[in-house]
């Protein structure tokens, strides 16, 4: 035999894991979602599209079939629910956060000192069923705010909304200046309605100073952005 004759030339290791499916079916339907939630941040154009549609499907039945199979392998046990979670997750999953707010009039008295504000904002879209978001802020309490330079911020930074999104997002931001012996101040509230493409909404929203300006209400501002999420 020739000494080049027993030389190795390569190798690989096959690991193959071994459980039962009552004990995995709940990865592999966290696996699906992970998987459509890659595809759906793909371009139409992207070449990879049609593989990761293949995986979604592929993966999609593995899942179904694993519910199926602990099912069959477990009758003693109340049967499992195969749920398709991406039922519910079609379009592309965006989130909306409130960066900060700009108290410009606080309704006060120069004597009175602060106003102490409390704001409310609704997210909703048609899509997947119908989602509605409301968030107080702050959950507790009250923002105390002035229209003085340096007492008119407040940095809020809260996610107002994050889910599935196909082609409608509302946003409608109120608040309201609390009184304790007069009627409470209500603000004129920031409300927009995007369409289309969730990704043609991505980005930040500020006000522009512009002399008709969304973002500048009678006495507020607002900071938001929209994302990927």
């Amino acid at each position: 035999m020739r000494a080049d004759e027993a030389r190795t030339l390569g190798g690989f290791q096959l690991n193959i894991q071994v459980e039962k499916a009552l004990e995995i079916w709940e990865a592999e339907q966290r696996t699906l979602e992970l998987f459509h939630k890659r595809l759906s941040l793909k371009p139409a154009a992207d070449r990879w599209l049609p593989i990761v549609a293949r995986q979604v499907a592929f993966t999609r039945e593995r899942a179904r079939g694993l519910v199926d199979l602990a099912n069959e392998e477990h009758p003693e046990q109340d049967p499992i629910v195969w749920t398709d979670p991406t039922d519910v997750q079609r379009g592309r999953k965006v989130r909306v956060v409130l960066e900060k707010i700009r108290i410009t009039d606080d309704r006060e008295p120069f004597f009175k000192g602060k106003g102490e504000f409390r704001f409310v904002a609704r997210v909703w879209t048609p899509d997947n069923g119908g989602i509605l978001n409301e968030t107080v802020l702050p959950a507790r309490g009250h923002f105390s705010l002035s229209d003085r330079p340096g007492q008119s911020d407040v940095e809020v930074d809260a996610v107002l909304f994050e889910d599935w999104v196909e082609g409608t997002l509302a946003i409608r931001i109120g608040g309201v200046e609390l009184d304790t012996f007069d009627k409470d101040d209500r603000l004129t509230p920031f409300h927009d309605v995007f369409r289309n493409d969730p990704a043609s909404w991505f980005g930040r929203y500020a006000p522009t100073g512009d002399a008709v300006d969304p973002l500048n209400l009678d006495g507020w501002q607002l900071w938001f952005r929209v994302e990927p999420a």
